[in-house]
């Protein structure tokens, strides 16, 4: 159930994301500006979300993590139905920063710190839900990485499941507001799947409790030590754990590595992202498709990665060497992918127009199938 729940999180993130990147195309124009900058703001409210969250989530039982899950997707709700109305409130700024028609760097600089500002705030919402989704459904450390990545993966697969239905199916059918009211009522669901999560593991723990006062008073005769045991018997466990703990061999800490590979493969693989939208949007045209299914293709990339990764993460026995070698393929897949998208791809797409230009759907439907590949 709550796979499910971060499931319509996921998508819901990602209608929001390409709507967001429609929006923004208002106030910057139709170019790689507009999607960096959502891009920028989603990503960089996603981590310092996480930050603030992952804090606050190790102070927490793991039912009030998972009731701050719920309130979190309430707030990003909130913000996501005022946020078109934010930007409208900025048009005198903007105004006032173009001065008569000679924009220069006043305004430039205004339109992205303004956008950057209000697209970061619902994205820190977002983020701050993942450490509590940990929180509540990672339950053994021992399988921290089966369970850590089927979690990742449920929202991935829901993220990109929405970038597809937004840029392809709701924004050319339905118009941007509409779009977004469908992203509220996927939020909505994760709510209500939540609030369900938590009640029946309220209703299970009473289940579980003793039966009436005689239970309770039987529970706490069998729990209580005499008093002669509380003397040496407790002196000499409590010396023989600390006696333990100094003899045990400190483990290495290992979260710089961690944290040096997922930062620099965020960073290689969001240029990537950019890259090949550029590339993509060339060919197929300066539109919210080359957005959708590129940012759709990198994340079900990512999702299917996360499910093989999990599975594979608890039976090996030398991680950092199996993670060199992922980190190899994968720089030599995104080269001969990048020397793809730069030649062979645009000239296909140039074949396939010149043979059937009057037929749009389906040349665009041929361009992002062959781009995802």
């Amino acid at each position: 159930m709550f796979l499910t729940a971060y499931a319509c999180s996921g998508l819901a993130g990602l209608v929001y994301e390409v709507s967001w990147t429609r929006l923004a195309t208002l106030y910057m124009g139709h170019t790689t500006a507009a999607a960096s900058t959502v891009v920028a703001a989603f990503m960089g409210g996603l981590a310092g979300g996480s930050a603030i969250g992952g804090y606050a989530a190790a102070r927490l039982t793991p039912r009030q993590a998972l009731l701050a899950y719920g309130a979190l997707e309430s707030a990003v709700v909130v913000v996501a139905l005022v946020l078109p109305w934010e930007l409208a409130a900025l048009t005198p700024l903007l105004r006032w920063a173009y001065s008569d028609g000679a924009p220069g760097f006043l305004f430039g600089s205004v339109r992205l710190v303004s956008c950057l500002v209000l697209f970061t705030i619902p994205s820190l919402a977002m983020g701050a839900t993942f450490p509590m989704a940990v929180r509540w459904f990672v339950t053994r450390s021992a399988a921290v990485g089966r369970l850590a990545g089927a979690l990742y993966a449920a929202n991935t697969s829901g993220a990109a499941i929405g970038a597809v239905a937004a840029g392809f199916l709701l924004l050319p059918s339905l118009g941007l507001f509409n779009t977004v009211l469908v992203a509220v009522g996927a939020s909505f669901l994760a709510v209500g799947a939540a609030i369900s999560v938590w009640t029946r593991s309220r209703r299970e723990d009473r289940l579980n409790d003793p039966a009436g006062p005689v239970g309770d008073a039987a529970a706490v005769s069998a729990k209580a030590p005499s008093p002669r045991s509380e003397e040496r018997p407790g002196r000499k466990g409590a010396s023989t754990r600390r006696r333990a703990v100094r003899e045990a061999p400190r483990q290495p800490h290992r979260w710089p590595l961690a944290a040096a590979v997922l930062g620099l493969t965020g960073f290689a693989m969001l240029t990537y992202e950019i890259a090949w939208t550029r590339v993509f949007s060339i060919t197929a045209g300066p539109s919210t498709y080359a957005f959708a299914a590129t940012l759709a293709t990198v994340i079900a990339g990512i999702a299917i990665g996360s499910v093989i990764g999990s599975a594979t993460a608890s039976r090996t026995d030398s991680p950092v060497l199996f993670l060199t070698v992922i980190l190899i393929a994968t720089a030599t897949a995104a080269a001969w992918a990048s020397v793809l998208a730069g030649g062979a791809l645009p000239r296909a797409f140039a074949d396939s127009l010149a043979r059937a230009p009057r037929d749009f759907s389906g040349l665009q439907w041929q361009r992002t199938w062959l781009m995802a590949a």
